[in-house]
């Protein structure tokens, strides 16, 4: 019987031992970094950090772009003054404006100023387009004072008002009256706020010193 044990005891130390080899040789060994995977890492990285640029100047551009757009008019930003010439684009037609002079006048068809005196403007018009053109479809115009007071032209009758057709290259001269405030400067402006989007805004600036007499 001990002679038994002993041969049993010896065989479980043998397994025990086969058992303990087999572990240590399934060991997980730690994992080392692939130098090509590294580097393909490394290049998806900066791809992206550069499309992260790129798109960040183009969204810089598109904002650029916008403001750009907003500080456009359609008036290119040029006052004339009397005696110059300006051109107009719109759908009635493309004419040229020349405003020669202005007068203060106390009254027109008996009738007196509602504010300080009329302003009363001679200027021409000339179509410059191909086809021929409404006199009253340009007839809209403002004159503003130094307060930024807005007033629309007058219509009486002793008033050489532009009417009546307008055939390409023929030139009409014509008055325009406004009621106005006295002011040392102002400015006379065709197609102000116009609702027409294609129309161009013109603008003439003069002193009260200009005045004719």
């Amino acid at each position: 019987m001990s002679k038994l044990k002993l041969i049993i005891m010896t065989l479980l130390i043998a397994i025990l031992l086969i058992a303990c080899s087999s572990d240590d040789g399934n060991g997980t060994e730690p994992e080392e970094n692939d130098p090509d995977t590294e580097e393909e890492n490394n290049g998806n990285t900066e791809e992206n950090d550069a499309d992260d640029v790129t798109d960040n100047e183009s969204s810089d551009s598109d904002v650029s772009d916008t403001e750009n757009e907003g500080e456009s008019t359609n008036d290119n930003g040029k006052v004339l003054s009397l005696g110059e010439t300006g051109t107009i684009e719109s759908n009635v037609g493309d004419y040229e404006v020349t405003v020669h002079s202005f007068e203060f006048v106390d009254e027109a068809d008996g009738n007196t100023a509602r504010l300080d005196y009329f302003v009363l403007v001679d200027y021409t018009v000339k179509n410059i387009g191909d086809t021929s053109i409404n006199g009253e479809d340009i007839y809209r115009t403002d004159i503003i004072d130094d307060q930024d007071l807005t007033e629309g032209n007058l219509y009486f009758e002793s008033i050489n008002q532009l009417e009546g057709e307008i055939a390409p290259g023929e030139s009409v001269d014509a008055e325009l009256l406004f009621d106005s405030e006295e002011s040392e400067h102002y400015q006379l402006v065709f197609n102000y706020a116009s609702l027409e989007e294609n129309a161009t805004t013109l603008t003439w600036e003069f002193s009260s010193d200009e005045v004719s007499e």
